[in-house]
């Protein structure tokens, strides 16, 4: 699976699925995202509306499965991980992953990335 290692070093997911983000994260980013219409001068329905795009966009950017996969970006991770898991004949479930950036005596970062995957 180092497809899942050079997905999250491409495009640095903040969780794996959106049904792990904390309430008060997407609540966050909605707020923010309806005072960014509002100062559009949106009003109403139409700040709700372009809130909730935006917001679905972010999730669908920073949750690991919902990504567009970076060796074809036609389809996300997870419907390449449910190809997979059908070629196998057994079902692919990623736990998580882990991020690590170092940082060498001269101050230089080297990042670094490493997943959790297992069958189920």
């Amino acid at each position: 699976m180092g497809d899942l290692a050079l997905q999250v070093a491409a495009c640095g997911p903040e969780f794996v699925t959106r049904s792990v983000v904390p309430d008060r994260y997407i609540a966050k980013l909605r707020d923010s995202f309806q005072a960014e219409a509002e100062a559009l001068g949106k009003s109403g329905r139409l700040v709700q509306m372009i809130a909730n795009g935006k917001l679905m966009k972010r999730l669908g950017s920073i949750c690991l499965l919902e990504q567009p996969y970076v060796r074809d970006e036609d389809q996300t991770l997870e419907e390449m991980l449910a190809v997979r898991a059908g070629k196998i004949g057994t079902p692919i479930a990623v736990s998580g992953f882990l991020y690590v950036t170092i940082r060498d005596h001269a101050g230089i970062t080297h990042d670094q990335s490493a997943r959790s995957a297992h069958a189920a």
